[in-house]
């Protein structure tokens, strides 16, 4: 069984794998199932990560928690750096 760090490396190297045209036009939220999807990881998974800060922090709308999916990929392209890390980065 893979450790989520190893699941989040994979998703990270197969989103630098991407080729760049493949951007999306606009602003698209997703779940933490579908982050979990993202990385192979459960809902649950995505939670525990969020807590200890080693997810990009996610938009809350009403009782809602949303991620970015741009982030995301973003996110993953950089190498998945924990959240203080990644929110230095993005300051630059």
């Amino acid at each position: 069984m893979n450790s989520p760090k190893n699941m989040i490396m994979e998703a990270s190297r197969n989103c630098q794998n991407k080729r760049e045209g493949e951007a999306e036009p606009q602003i698209r939220l997703i779940t933490a199932e579908q982050f979990g999807h993202i990385l192979g990881l459960s809902k649950r998974q995505i939670f525990r990560l969020n807590a200890t800060g080693r997810v990009p922090k996610p938009l809350k709308i009403g009782g809602a928690v949303r991620w970015n999916k741009g982030e995301i990929h973003a996110w993953l392209q950089k190498g998945a750096p924990d959240r203080l890390t990644w929110e230095a980065i993005q300051s630059k």
